[in-house]
């Protein structure tokens, strides 16, 4: 679950749905006009230099419904910063290892764990943690 959400995220509506999973909220505040991005301005160097996309926010959280969402509305992955994809990879990987399981798939499940296991312990050895 989701922790206090960060002081930086104060005045940013769609980062602070993002950080608390409230998939009902992201979808809300996109239909009223949201950027999926969170961009103030055209500044894309800056939004990537600070990482901090509400895409980025959700997957930080494992909040896999947000990022579901936020991806449907064309959330550009490439604005995170080196590492942060895989936030969003492995909480992606690890809610279709879910699905998996709960399908009764249990080869898959395994696999789709082990490869979410693996792309934490490399980004733990490339120093991104």
């Amino acid at each position: 679950m989701a922790g206090a959400a960060p002081s930086s995220l104060a005045g940013h509506p769609l980062h602070l749905a993002g950080h608390a999973g409230a998939e009902a909220e992201v979808r809300a505040l996109l239909r009223g006009g949201a950027d999926c991005d969170g961009r103030v301005g055209p500044d894309v160097a800056e939004a990537r230099r600070r990482g901090t996309t509400p895409l980025i926010v959700a997957a930080r959280e494992g909040h896999v419904g947000a990022i579901n969402v936020l991806l449907e509305a064309g959330a550009r992955v490439d604005l995170a910063k080196a590492g942060e994809v895989d936030d969003v990879l492995v909480s992606l990987l690890q809610s279709n290892a879910l699905n998996a399981e709960e399908a009764g798939d249990d080869g898959r499940a395994k696999f789709l764990r082990k490869v979410a296991e693996v792309c934490v312990r490399e980004r733990s050895a490339a120093g991104f943690d």
